[in-house]
């Protein structure tokens, strides 16, 4: 990995599976989840989360980012949008490594078109304690208002 990221939290090399995730923002600097499907076949269903997924073999943390990012709401961003921001292990998945990017390129509602989840939602501080957020996401999201705001 190129990319340098802050450790959130314990970290552990050994991770069976890493993902490339985003925390993207709408021009009033609410970031962006997703809601994800409740099928059982779904981690985490029926829970909010942030867009992205596994970084296939042979694919920098950056370029998954990236095609998770044009796959899964169907915008292109620059690969000089993307910043990254924190790595994390997951507390609930065991061997989940996450690699957060930040987008600084503000994202329009209107130009997303959500190809994976049952939804999605722009959100500032204060709305996100009244849903609930895969675990590891909750950690991200109030790291990144913490330090971000």
């Amino acid at each position: 990995m190129t990319d340098v990221f802050e450790t959130l939290g314990p970290w552990d090399d050994s991770g069976a599976f890493k993902a490339a995730v985003v925390l993207l923002k709408d021009r009033h600097g609410r970031i962006l989840l997703q809601f994800r499907d409740d099928f059982p076949h779904v981690k985490s269903g029926g829970r909010w989360g942030y867009f992205g997924g596994e970084i296939e073999e042979g694919e920098t943390a950056r370029q998954a980012v990236i095609r998770e990012t044009a796959e899964e709401i169907g915008i292109n961003i620059p690969s000089n949008a993307f910043h990254p921001f924190v790595r994390v292990i997951s507390t609930s998945q065991k061997g989940h490594q996450h690699y957060v990017f930040i987008c600084e390129q503000p994202i329009d509602p209107s130009d997303i078109e959500l190809a994976e989840g049952a939804g999605f939602a722009f959100f500032n501080k204060s709305q996100l304690d009244q849903f609930d957020l895969i675990p590891i996401v909750r950690q991200v999201v109030d790291h990144y208002f913490e330090t971000r705001t």
